[in-house]
Order: C-alpha cells, then sequence, then structure tokens
C-alpha cells in the first residue's frame, strides 16, 4: 500500500502573482501581434485559462486574442506513458493556426514528452507564424525548447518531485487544492 504526505513548495498566492508577471512577460513579447492561445488539455486547462483571462484584461489584446484547446493524455495514474496520445485534436487548424502566433499552455513540463514528442510537431504541421510556450512548471534538467517563439516557465522543480495542487493532479485528484506542493510517498510493506 501506497501513502503520502505533502510539503508545499509554492502558495496560491505566490502561483497567482507569477502567473501574472507571466502575462505581462508574454504580453510586452507578443503584443502586436495576432495571438492564439492553445490550452494543453486536462492539465493545462486552469493554468491556460488563467494566462488567457490576463492576457484578456490588456485592451489591446482583447478583441485580438483566440482560444483553442488540445487534448492530450500522457500518464496514466501516477505513472509517464510512453507516447502520449492526441485525443482531442485541434477544432479548426486552417483557421486558429494557420500563420497565426501561437502560445501554447500547459501545466509543466516535466519530462519534455507532451510537448517536445505531441504538442509542437502537431501544431507546427499546420504552419504557424511562431510558436512559444508557458507552462507553470518546469524541470530544472530540461533543456531549453526549441521553438520558433519563446519559452515562458513560472517555477523550476526537481525533475524527480511529484507535485500537486494548482490544476496538478495525483491520479486525477488533489487538482482544486490552493498551492504547488511535492507529493512524499511512503511505502508500507
Amino acid at each position: 500500500m501506497t501513502d503520502y504526505h505533502l510539503e508545499q513548495m509554492y502558495s496560491h498566492e505566490q502561483v497567482q502573482a507569477r502567473t501574472k508577471e507571466l502575462a505581462s512577460e508574454i504580453y510586452n513579447d507578443l503584443t502586436s501581434l495576432n495571438l492564439t492561445v492553445v490550452i494543453l488539455t486536462l492539465g493545462g486547462i486552469g493554468f491556460g485559462a488563467e494566462i488567457f483571462d490576463y492576457l484578456s484584461d490588456y485592451p489591446e489584446l482583447e478583441a485580438e486574442i483566440r482560444l483553442e484547446s488540445m487534448g492530450i493524455r500522457s500518464r496514466k495514474g501516477t505513472s509517464r506513458s510512453e507516447e502520449p496520445e492526441i485525443f482531442q485534436p485541434l477544432k479548426e487548424p486552417s483557421i486558429s493556426i494557420c500563420k497565426q502566433h501561437i502560445l501554447l499552455a500547459d501545466d509543466i513540463r516535466h519530462s519534455g514528452t507532451t510537448l517536445e514528442r505531441t504538442a509542437i510537431p502537431e501544431v507546427e504541421s499546420y504552419g504557424p507564424a511562431s510558436l512559444s510556450v508557458v507552462t507553470l512548471l518546469k524541470a530544472s534538467n530540461l533543456p531549453p525548447l526549441i521553438i520558433s517563439g519563446k519559452e515562458y516557465s513560472g517555477f523550476l522543480i526537481d525533475k524527480d518531485d511529484y507535485v500537486i495542487g494548482e490544476y496538478l493532479d495525483l491520479d486525477g485528484l488533489r487538482r482544486g487544492k490552493k498551492g504547488i506542493h511535492k507529493v512524499i510517498f511512503e511505502r508500507d510493506n
């Protein structure tokens, strides 16, 4: 049987403040562009929606920003899948992606498989004008993404950390927990 306890890494207030800072950085870099935010679901829904909401607060972007989603499954329980699968494709990529400036939003860049092997190649296949990526968390051992735009990350974590809260889950649960918490697994015999 496996039990666990949690250690808080970042408070809800720290997460909200950093998310606003990221939106400001994105706005400063991409304000003159017609922007489509593509949220990777399920994990990226909450964080991506907050980024979209903060970007929509800027009057110059409000009328020029689009929202799309793409469903990618990369976990089964607490284990990573070898190959992430797209279970919800982009709805109208010829309109929302082709020759548009894209911001992919996801909760975490942990191993690189979801973004690098699945989401980025899928979006790039439709010929965007540029492609940037924003994640709330990024494993500190990962190299920068090779993309036409910029990579934005809220916080760095250790590659071995399993984290929950602020939309990050443990086997589908605990997404609503405020703050980001490291899961410490305790194994009983």
